[in-house]
């Protein structure tokens, strides 16, 4: 069994809004899946290749959890976290072991909200809970600062580049002299944008 997928921000958005309210939940042994990361996962024990294999018959999307206590080997809801991440399987490859390789891309923190079933494996529904970004005095005070050192980092090059460009202009032949012209333009322009941050 082999699938591959192509992970661009317009299918993330695509498949969070196409999400189903219960999703199969995959417990991870010593791993933590993040949204917007890609997941190597060797999936091994029987409940979980069925759940790997039942959801590429379907939507793809799957439910990754930590587990609490790695060494248990079939965890009930009680032995996994609350706060999770819906994933998206991109890519399944049977190993010779029996194992699955899969291949997940998460898509965006979720929190588990009613356990709906645990067997054949555990299911349940769920909400999205992207984080949420506050803005306050810090935040702004941070951005700022952010800018400064960033224009003033820029800055230098800018001037340098614009020096070496009018020492050129002077030496070269007339049609040359409207290229590097459009360059020397440009990175007057660049000048301006960095002041403006």
């Amino acid at each position: 069994m082999s699938a591959m997928w192509s992970f661009q921000d317009g299918n993330r958005d695509k498949l969070l809004r196409s999400m189903p309210s219960e999703l199969p939940i995959l417990p991870l042994r010593n791993t933590v899946a993040f949204p917007f990361s890609m997941v190597p996962l060797l999936v091994g024990i029987p409940r979980s290749i069925q759940l790997v294999e039942d959801a590429l018959q379907g939507s793809r999307l799957i439910g990754l959890v930590a587990m609490k206590d790695p060494g248990v080997e079939e965890p009930s809801p009680e032995g996994v976290y609350n706060t999770g991440t819906v994933a998206y399987i991109s890519k399944v490859t049977n190993t010779t072991e029996g194992k699955l390789q899969v291949i997940v891309h998460g898509l965006e923190r979720i929190k588990i909200q009613n356990w709906t079933v645990t067997e054949p494996y555990m299911k349940a529904e769920v909400d999205l809970a992207p984080d949420q970004v506050v803005p306050s005095v810090e935040l702004e005070a941070l951005r700022r600062s952010l800018n400064a050192d960033v224009a003033h980092e820029l800055r230098s090059p800018v001037s340098v580049l614009q020096g070496n460009l009018r020492a050129i202009l002077d030496d070269v032949y007339p049609l040359e002299k409207a290229e590097i012209a459009a360059l020397y333009d440009q990175t007057l322009h660049l000048g301006r944008l960095i002041d403006d941050l």
